[in-house]
């Protein structure tokens, strides 16, 4: 049995992709093993878990942290949030509070250090991308000699800033790792693969079970359709889905709750009007329960390969019918989702009558369909969490 501590920069309740699965992840682990687990934000509700042990690390860097990422997340700027967080922390910027907030971090470092030694660890696991939770795994890996240690990357941060000093760390941090584990979508980036090659090992993303009971639509007059997620201009651009929405009979309505390039919507508040509804981001308990009421989730492809979108995970998990709109074949998503029984697919950059009435036909014999998670796997049984989980026990063994 191993002893595991899996540092993340987010867990639950904060609203993280990557925090959920990191939780969910340690859960299952701790059913055949010592867990523990702690994260950079010291979020004081952080959930406990029957044979999870959740530790508290309350640094002045968490606190930080999170008051930042509070007031940008409420404007809808999380992603600016990842450019200013590694420029002040690496002195890019010259501002004040640059130093300050490395000291913060190295108080965690400490802080995990004794923990990790007072508990008998003999593993760690990071889970997000360099710098400071890696940062951390490397710092523990340099003080204690025997200590295993297997970085978990969902992105690479050279496509997520595209600056050349955030490659450099890249290389120089993920370097000590026993081995890295990396999601199929970074397998395209030769870049990547060239420069850690020998020392990655393949783990998908889970899809996770939702814990709120998926029902039927109480609407019976509209079909409504919600997406959820964080925007992009050259990833993940809303205005393929404003399109097509505004080719949809009058009694299709869409409700959105996102953040990032949400500039586009705008051109189609007058044209869709009551019809489209645009909200910030919600907890992911109000997200599961506006879901359920929903007749259609909607997927957006990503325009990239080395990144795969974890929202369409979680669509999967709902059981809902799924509307996925993409425009490039090699999509990891789009491989996923057509294991699904219950997807619609249509390639935006060409859509015709023909492709509106065909869909319209469609939601029609199924909008009011739902399947369990078991069955929503059945074609995707290798992405299920315990089968990811299990994936990860026999690398660090």
């Amino acid at each position: 049995m191993k002893n595991i501590l899996i540092i993340t920069n987010f867990i639950p309740p904060e609203h993280s992709a990557t925090g959920r699965i990191a939780f969910s992840i340690a859960k299952e682990l701790a059913k055949t093993n010592a867990v523990h687990l702690t994260c950079l934000s010291s979020n004081e509700e952080i959930p406990s878990c029957e044979r999870l042990t959740v530790k508290k690390v309350l640094t002045r860097y968490g606190k930080y942290k999170k008051l930042v990422a509070s007031a940008l997340q409420k404007k809808g700027l999380g992603r600016l949030l990842s450019k200013i967080r590694y420029k002040i922390y690496y002195n890019y910027l010259q501002k004040k509070g640059a130093e300050d907030l490395k000291s913060h971090l190295e108080e965690f470092k400490k802080a995990t250090k004794k923990y990790v030694l007072e508990n008998g660890i003999d593993t760690i696991i990071t889970v997000s991308n360099p710098f400071e939770t890696q940062e951390v795994g490397q710092y523990l890996k340099s003080q204690i000699k025997t200590l295993k240690w297997f970085p978990y990357l969902m992105d690479s941060n050279r496509h997520n800033l595209g600056y050349d000093f955030a490659v450099e760390r890249e290389r120089e941090i993920l370097k000590d790792a026993d081995k890295i584990l990396i999601v199929p979508a970074l397998t395209f980036d030769e870049d990547f693969c060239k420069d850690f090659e020998g020392k990655t090992e393949v783990v998908d993303l889970p899809i996770i079970p939702t814990e709120t009971q998926v029902g039927s639509p109480s609407d019976s007059k509209n079909v409504k359709l919600i997406f959820a997620g964080m925007l992009y201009q050259d990833v993940r651009d809303p205005k393929f889905l404003m399109e097509f929405m505004a080719r949809l009979p009058q009694n299709y309505i869409l409700e959105l709750y996102c953040g990032g390039y949400v500039a586009p919507i705008d051109n189609y508040r007058e044209i869709l009007g009551e019809r489209l509804s645009v909200n910030g981001f919600i907890s992911p308990e109000e997200l599961d329960k506006k879901m359920s009421d929903a007749h259609l989730v909607v997927n957006i492809g990503n325009t990239v390969l080395n990144q795969v979108s974890s929202k369409a995970y979680d669509l999967i998990a709902t059981g809902k019918p799924i509307l996925n709109l993409y425009q490039n074949e090699k999509d990891i998503s789009l491989g996923h989702l057509r294991k699904y029984p219950l997807c619609y697919h249509v390639d935006y950059r060409n859509v015709t009558e023909t492709d509106v009435n065909e869909f319209v036909k469609w939601v029609d014999e199924n909008a009011s369909k739902k399947i369990e998670y078991l069955q929503a796997t059945e074609n995707l049984k290798e992405k299920r969490l315990s089968s990811v989980a299990q994936r990860i026990l026999e690398i660090i063994r």
